[in-house]
């Protein structure tokens, strides 16, 4: 039975959850590893070995050869992996061998090892499972290695590398020869022996689709742009090998030849790998011993430059990867019993380093030294992945006052994380949601001093990165705002009067200004200000246009700038005009008589009056009810009697009355004379009543004498003659 074992190295402890049996740990020297792990490059060696170089300075730092023991116990090693991957978090060993052990219970189980300390632990694989290839996802969480299992049928297997490590997903995909993950680590492209069809997999669905260049295609790399796949063609396809650039959005191929060294000889892509910006391409060539620089930038066709490797028979093939920086191409070199690890400048092309690389490893735990024969079979350097961005949390600061709520919401955040919100022990307030995107905090009912309530974000993902993000909230006890009226106090106010008013704001933390309004509609106007060195609002409210007819109640509000849900008010009286009314208010009387007159005073409590006429004389000059005399004429007069407000001396009601002018006693003659006419006598009676009223005839016969008709007249009115 084939025996697949995944081993895998990881920059942190797996939880001892996850693996199924863990394995004692090398009693060998270590060199201490710290961050950045991408610093490192990790070279598989055929005897069961890894060694770590620091591509900062080129050197080898260790070698550590895996054993495997049960309970202390060693048993014998297994034979060879055939490939190795590693990210920012683990570094991935596969194996193809037979296992040389008659164990059962370690098939079919993966092994993991973290590398500090260098513990290794056995995870459930697969039935019958062997592994080759292997690749690592762009953004560190997956690996994705292809696995063979005891009826020679292949899947690929993702891993997941950050949190639990575990077997996530597994795609059914025979004849794997090549893969390549794109930049979003969303999809995966996969090369396959003996058809031209590219399969591409949807990573998180497991959806596959093809897409065919028409050649066969041994390796892969995906363009930054998202959309382009390279893909390495040998073998002189139908007179064509080197690269075709493949746009899976137009659905388009494009072809570019690469010449191999030698004339007319096969190019074998082995590994190819691209620079981080897609302008270059670097291709390993099994059969011409060579590496391939290919500028993909160059129009319209691209240009090749060659890397010729050492011509010492190689006893397997060469194995290539690029710096973080891209400033140096890593070749492993495997030479008949002799193993080196070449660096090369990007740009020179120059060789800048050789390492060499051990190849035999004494067994830790005292066994048979193994020999691998510069049997080297892969190096991997971990791709950098920008950390994430820092959390925000959004509004902060803020300030809020008793019950006033706010939404926060956490920023910048990545697909994979998780969002846990709390409030700081001992603060006021409660939130809404513990987890999510976002929540509400909502201020207490009773805030009694000023205090802060920060309310913290925590955002973890499955790469057990933690960022957190504080919202500063402010408490502040509740606004008070008080509105008291200035000296004079008006209550209530007339047409035309004003009333100022001051308000004063407790408790604001920015600004005591207040917004002042009145009713829509109210008739009076408001003027404004505020002093910003002593905090206090003025506002002066003018009582305009049409006056009410009845007592009316004006509001006026001060709204704090700080909290619009916060007011103080003072409440305005507006009276009608006041009026005197008079009764009577006019008449006729003779003169020197007189007539009493009363007075009402309307629209205030002060009823004190003032009298005045503008002839005659009055009985009093207050108070109410007067008596007036009218004055003695001698002809008929008009008379205007005045009573005034005393509480507003412009308000005031009036009486006219007419008077008439007084009689005298007309001269009597002495009776004899003449008889007198009619029109004597008519006349005589309009002297009398000093009238002129129409003519009338005379009745009662007889002679009647200017005097006697004198005396008559005379006698009606009253009056004595004069003779």
């Amino acid at each position: 039975m084939m025996f697949g074992r995944l081993l895998i190295f990881s920059h942190r402890l797996v939880p001892a959850a996850t693996a199924a049996l863990w394995l004692a740990a090398p009693a060998l020297a270590q060199f201490p590893l710290s961050p950045p792990a991408t610093k490192y490059a990790y070279v598989a060696n055929a005897a069961d070995a890894i060694s770590v170089i620091d591509t900062t300075t080129d050197t080898l730092l260790f070698t550590n050869t895996l054993i495997f023991s049960d309970n202390g116990t060693p048993f014998p090693p297994f034979a060879g992996p055939s490939g190795v991957a590693v990210n920012a978090n683990v570094a991935l060993l596969s194996f193809l061998n037979p296992a040389p052990t008659a164990r059962t219970d370690l098939n079919n189980m993966a092994l993991i090892a973290p590398l500090s300390p260098l513990a290794q632990a056995f995870v459930p694989f697969g039935t019958g499972a062997s592994t080759t290839l292997s690749v690592a996802s762009p953004d560190n969480n997956y690996f994705y290695v292809v696995g063979i299992d005891s009826a020679e049928n292949t899947s690929i297997l993702q891993i997941q590398t950050v949190g639990v490590l575990l077997v996530k997903q597994t795609y059914s995909i025979n004849a794997v020869i090549g893969m390549a993950v794109s930049p979003d680590g969303s999809t995966l492209y996969v090369a396959r022996i003996n058809t031209t069809q590219i399969t591409i997999v949807d990573t998180a669905t497991g959806y596959q689709t093809t897409f065919d260049p028409g050649v066969y295609v041994y390796q892969l790399a995906a363009a930054p742009d998202g959309r382009t796949l390279y893909g390495a063609v040998g073998f002189a396809q139908n007179g064509f090998q080197g690269i075709v650039a493949m746009d899976l959005v137009a659905m388009t191929t494009t072809f570019h030849p690469v010449p191999p060294v030698n004339s007319g000889g096969s190019i074998i892509p082995l590994q190819m790998v691209e620079n981080g910006d897609g302008s270059r391409l670097f291709v390993s060539d099994y059969y011409q011993n060579a590496i391939y620089v290919i500028n993909t930038t160059t129009s319209p066709s691209w240009t090749t430059a060659t890397i010729s490797l050492p011509s010492t028979p190689l006893t397997a093939t060469s194995q290539i990867a690029l710096s973080n920086d891209n400033k140096k191409l890593y070749v492993v070199s495997n030479q008949q019993n002799a193993a080196s690890l070449l660096a090369f400048d990007t740009t020179t092309l120059d060789q800048v380093a050789s390492i060499p690389l051990p190849t035999t490893f004494p067994s830790p735990s005292g066994g048979i030294t193994a020999t691998s024969g510069g049997n080297f079979l892969g190096i991997a350097i971990p791709t950098p992945v920008a950390p994430p961005p820092p959390v925000t949390v959004t509004p902060s600061p803020d300030t809020l006052y008793a019950n006033q709520s706010v939404t926060l919401t956490a920023g910048s955040l990545q697909p994979a994380d998780t969002v846990t919100w709390s409030l700081a022990q001992g603060a006021l307030g409660s939130l809404t949601n513990l987890i999510g995107a976002m929540t509400t905090y909502t201020a207490p009912a009773l805030v009694p001093v000023f205090q802060g309530a920060p309310v913290t974000a925590t955002v973890t993902n499955p790469a057990l990165i933690t960022r957190t993000a504080t919202a500063n909230i402010e408490l502040e006890p509740a606004i008070v705002v008080s509105v008291v009226p200035q000296a004079p106090v008006l209550n209530p106010l007339y047409p035309g009067q004003s009333q100022a008013l001051t308000a004063t704001v407790a408790n604001a933390s920015t600004t005591e200004a207040v917004t002042w309004s009145i009713p829509a509609g109210a008739p009076g106007t408001i003027t404004t200000g505020f002093n910003p060195q002593t905090g206090v609002s003025t506002c002066t409210f003018t009582y305009s246009g049409p006056p009410v007819t009845k007592t009316t109640q004006v509001v006026v509000t001060a709204t704090s700038q700080v909290d619009n849900t916060t007011a103080g008010t003072y409440t305005l009286t507006l009276s009608p005009p006041v009026a005197v009314n008079v009764t009577p208010g006019s008449g006729t009387i003779a003169s020197g008589g007189s007539q009493q007159f009363t007075a009402q005073v309307l629209n205030t409590t002060n009823t004190a009056l003032t009298w005045t006429a503008s002839a005659g004389s009055l009985s009093a000059n207050a108070g109410s009810p007067v008596t007036w005399t009218a004055p003695t004429v001698t002809s008929a007069t008009q008379a205007t009697i005045t009573a005034t407000s005393v509480f507003d001396n412009t308000k005031s009601g009036t009486a006219t009355f007419q008077v008439s002018a007084a009689m005298t006693a007309i001269t009597c003659e002495p009776t004899g004379d003449a008889a007198p006419s009619v029109a004597d006598v008519q006349l005589i009676i309009n002297e009398a009543l000093g009238t002129a009223p129409p003519m009338h005839a005379l009745t009662g016969g007889g002679t009647v004498t200017v005097g006697d008709i004198q005396t008559v007249v005379n006698a009606v009115l009253g009056l004595g003659c004069t003779a």
